[in-house]
């Protein structure tokens, strides 16, 4: 990059100001990349672990993994604002869901066999 400026510099090129613009728009971007990938990472592991979990073990992943996304929330320079935090919730609900999804037989649903329901989940 500092060999592109020296060589716009030299030949005085009109695109020097948008080129250094542009480096800088680069950079930000990276670090804030690189912050969120620092704070998300946190959630990898109680993530997969919620993936495999049945209902039953859902309630005690909860604790770990929404202390995470409140820390997310708190510390981290660029995802903490409410949509994103909201995104991340929204996720969770959604392989929450899933999960609980997986267990009941729709053939039980269907006879109403809610008793085999609620035992399922």
């Amino acid at each position: 990059m500092i060999k592109i400026k020296r060589i716009l510099s030299d030949v005085d090129s009109p695109f020097i100001k948008i080129f250094e613009e542009q480096t800088a728009k680069i950079s930000e971007g990276s670090e804030q990349s690189e912050n969120n990938l620092l704070f998300l990472q946190s959630l990898y592991m109680p993530c997969k672990k919620l993936e495999e979990a049945t209902p039953r073990e859902i309630p005690l992943l909860l604790i770990d993994l929404l202390n995470r996304v409140r820390m997310i929330s708190e510390k981290s320079q660029y995802y903490n604002s409410s949509d994103k935090i909201q995104g991340l919730l929204h996720n969770i609900s959604n392989e929450i869901i899933k999960r609980c999804k997986n267990q009941v037989k729709v053939s039980d649903m269907l006879d109403g066999d809610v008793e085999q329901c609620m035992q399922d989940l």
